[in-house]
Parts: structure tokens; C-alpha cells; sequence
């Protein structure tokens, strides 16, 4: 069903013309109520007799265009009250989209409250068509009565700037993945201007929406067709980076000996900026478990760097010390067959095998451990309390630390505190 919304105001003329244009199947008409000596426009649209013209000289909108009662709705507005009219408006425009009309919004008539509240209701609809009847203007006046035309709006043009200034919004707090649903939304809204931008806009925001999912070999496919801007450049570098260091651990074996990929532990450093990104949401248990991830990550790429050289899911216990092997043997897991161990394990072995880490975490040991416990009885653990931003802020400054000492002591030139954060600008 088509359904025209009109603002009413002091001329019939160009709200007929509409009518007669759009032939629609029923007609909303926003009119002002009269009150004592202030008249309103509602008689035009049903009145008796002759009602409207400058002169009284036509009859109703509704004789002239010969609508049926059950065709048509008045809706009375404040005149000088634009809200007024928007929330009316708004609320018969959800109402008709929910059920699937075509809506079109006619905003000539009425005050200029009436039409502003009109149109701003309409334009947040990106669906709904604006129109408003014109015409080429003989004096500084008016419109003269005859003259008119009627003419559509580019009503997706607004929509689609307001729509820019939220996925700015949302890439300036670095929530890209809402941000790509911004940019998806508009893809199938009417015509995009100035499709390069949008498409910078699009791939951009896809890359770094994967990236946040830790995809990183899917986010390099995004960033490197604008590998050529400055301000993307590096973070290109260091998705491919990332992307090939996951390949280095799928594939590594002990006798692998090189290191991986970049300056540092880049997968550490990425999941505690991740974290960093969590909390600044305020999803601080998300955030706390990704940073216990990242020290057991630590603990993993120096087993897997250091001597001898280990994984932790699957300790080669023939590699250890002959003292510590019975140690180890007795952590291995009847059902398959192998010798696995955890966070705390994997930097004891560290300093058993005099590692450099492992002198770190002799020092560091009992601070790591109490902020860790944080963590471990949070409700993404093993506990059932929530997070708070202080507990978050205690185990990040610590770990951090942490990280850095490690960092140094292993003579990386860019560690934890040199890994860009990701950008809140696309």
C-alpha cells in the first residue's frame, strides 16, 4: 500500500497537486487544530461547504481529490513545535514500514515546524521517499498558485551523512565490528557518491573488524589493497607479520630453529593490546583473559625459542635434565599420551632450564600469580564474579611490567611498549 504524508498549511493547491501525483492508497494529513480566534488547517482537509482557497472560493482537499473517509487520517500538531510533529510523525512511519508500505513523505505545506518536524522524521527512514511540491518563483514571495511541480528528494543523501558520523563514532572507540554493520547497511541504501571513499571506508573497517577477531591472515587481505597510505603502511607490515608468525607455530617443530617472524613476541603483545581494547569497551572480564593469555603465550614462545627447545602441549621429556625428567614424566596424560603443561609450569621449567625469563619470574613470581587470581575466579574462569575496571586496571599495570622486564632481559629492541595500538581513525 502507498502512503502520502502531508503537512497542511495555508494553500490546497500544491497538497492536491501531491495527491493527484502519487495517486496514493491512503493519505496522513499533519494539521493544526483551530483554537478560538487561531485558526488551523485541519478544516481544510474535511471541512463543509468551500474552505479552502485565499478566498474560500474550492472545497476541501479530501472533495477535490475525492478521497474516501476510510482512505485518509488527520493528525493534529502543535504549529510551532517541531518535536511535536516529529515524534507523530515518527511514530505513524515505524508503524507503516513494520507492515511494509511505501511510505512518501510531502513536507510543502504547514508551518515551518510542521515541515521540519515532517522531514526529519522522514529522513531517519532511509526507505521512505521525500517530496515537496515547487515551483520556479515569479517574485520574492511565494510559490505562485498553478506553478506547481512535484519533486523528489535525495531523502538517502541525508541519511547516509548521518550514518558516516556514527561509524566515525564507532571507529574512534574501536568498535569495528559495529562499524562494518554501519558501513553494510548503507551499501544497500540508494547511491554512494563517492564510491572510492566508501570502498577505503568498507575494506578498512572489515580489516580491523578481523583483526579484533585475531583473523589475521583475513584482515591482511583488506589493509594491503591500502598498504600505500602512511597512516596504514605499518599496521600492513604488522598484520602480515602476525599472519606469518600463526604459520611459524602451526608448523614449528624442536628442530625448527629459527625465530619468529618481527621483533619481539608479536602475538603477546597483540592479545594484551586486544585487551587494552576490551576495557576501554568496559568488558573487563574479556579483557583479563585475554592478558592471561598473553603471559602464558610469553611462557610458550621461550620454551619454544629457548634451550632446549619446547612445546608445552607436548613436552619432549627426553630433552630435559635427567633430573627433571621424572618430574615431567608424571604429568603425562594417560589418555593421550602426552606431557602438557600450564601457565605457572611452563615459567618454572623456564627457570629449572635457565632461561633468561626465568630469572624474571623468580623476581615477579608471587605479583604475577596473586593479580592472575583475578582472573582465574572471574566469571570466564572458574568463579562467578564479574570484573571490576580497578581489578582490570591492577592486573594490566602489573603484567605489563611484567612483559617489560621480559622484554629487556631477552634484548628485544621493540617490545610490549613499542606495538601500536590499533587506529581509532580509518
Amino acid at each position: 500500500m502507498r502512503v502520502l504524508l502531508l503537512t497542511v498549511g495555508g494553500s490546497d493547491e500544491p497538497i492536491v497537486k501531491s495527491i493527484r501525483h502519487y495517486q496514493p492508497d491512503r493519505v496522513i494529513f499533519f494539521c493544526t487544530e483551530t483554537k478560538g480566534p487561531a485558526k488551523g488547517t485541519e478544516e481544510m482537509v474535511d471541512g463543509e461547504g468551500k474552505v479552502c482557497g485565499r478566498n474560500r472560493e474550492r472545497p476541501s482537499i479530501v472533495a477535490q481529490t475525492q478521497l474516501r473517509e476510510s482512505s485518509y487520517k488527520v493528525v493534529l500538531v502543535e504549529p510551532d513545535d517541531p518535536f511535536h510533529c516529529y515524534r507523530l510523525a515518527l511514530e505513524e512511519i515505524e508503524a507503516l514500514l513494520q507492515d511494509d508500505h511505501e511510505v512518501i513523505i510531502d513536507y510543502t505545506g504547514g508551518t515551518k515546524s510542521m515541515s521540519v518536524g515532517l522531514a526529519s522524521a522522514g529522513i531517519e527512514y532511509p526507505e521512505c521517499q521525500l517530496s515537496i511540491v515547487s515551483a520556479l518563483r515569479t517574485d520574492l514571495i511565494k510559490v505562485k498558485d498553478g506553478m506547481e511541480r512535484v519533486s523528489k528528494l535525495p531523502v538517502n543523501k541525508v541519511y547516509i551523512e548521518r550514518q558516516i558520523g556514527v561509524w566515525r563514532s564507532l571507529t574512534q572507540s574501536r568498535d569495528y565490528e559495529a562499524a562494518g554493520e554501519i558501513i553494510h547497511k548503507l551499501s544497500t541504501y540508494g547511491h554512494i557518491e563517492d564510491t572510492e571513499e566508501f570502498n577505503r571506508m568498507d575494506y578498512l573497517t572489515r580489516g580491523f573488524a578481523e583483526w579484533d577477531r585475531f583473523n589475521y591472515k583475513g584482515a591482511a587481505k583488506f589493509i594491503e589493497v591500502y598498504k600505500q597510505l602512511p597512516e596504514i603502511g605499518p599496521y600492513n607490515t604488522t598484520v602480515k607479520q602476525l599472519a606469518r608468525i600463526i604459520e611459524f607455530v602451526e608448523k614449528w617443530s624442536p628442530d625448527d630453529r629459527q625465530r619468529p617472524p618481527g621483533e619481539g613476541f608479536l602475538l603477546v603483545y597483540d592479545v594484551l593490546k586486544n585487551a587494552e581494547r576490551k576495557a576501554d569497551r568496559g568488558f573487563y572480564d574479556d579483557a583479563v583473559s585475554r592478558i592471561y593469555r598473553g603471559v602464558e603465550m610469553y611462557a610458550q614462545f621461550c620454551l619454544m625459542t629457548g634451550n632446549p627447545r619446547l612445546k608445552s602441549d607436548e613436552i619432549d621429556v627426553g630433552a630435559l635434565p635427567e633430573e627433571w625428567q621424572e618430574h615431567y614424566e608424571k604429568k603425562r596424560n594417560p589418555i593421550n599420551k602426552k606431557v602438557q603443561i600450564g601457565l605457572k609450569e611452563c615459567y618454572q621449567l623456564l627457570k629449572q632450564t635457565q632461561h633468561p625469563v626465568g630469572e624474571v619470574w623468580g623476581q615477579w613470581e608471587n605479583r604475577v600469580t596473586d593479580v592472575l587470581q583475578i582472573r582465574n575466579y572471574s566469571y570466564l574462569a572458574h568463579g562467578l564474579n564479574p570484573v571490576t575496571k580497578e581489578q582490570y586496571e591492577e592486573v594490566n599495570h602489573t603484567i605489563w611490567r611484567f612483559i617489560d622486564e621480559c622484554d629487556r632481559k631477552l634484548k628485544f629492541k621493540k617490545g610490549l611498549k613499542h606495538y601500536q595500538q590499533l587506529p581509532m581513525k580509518l
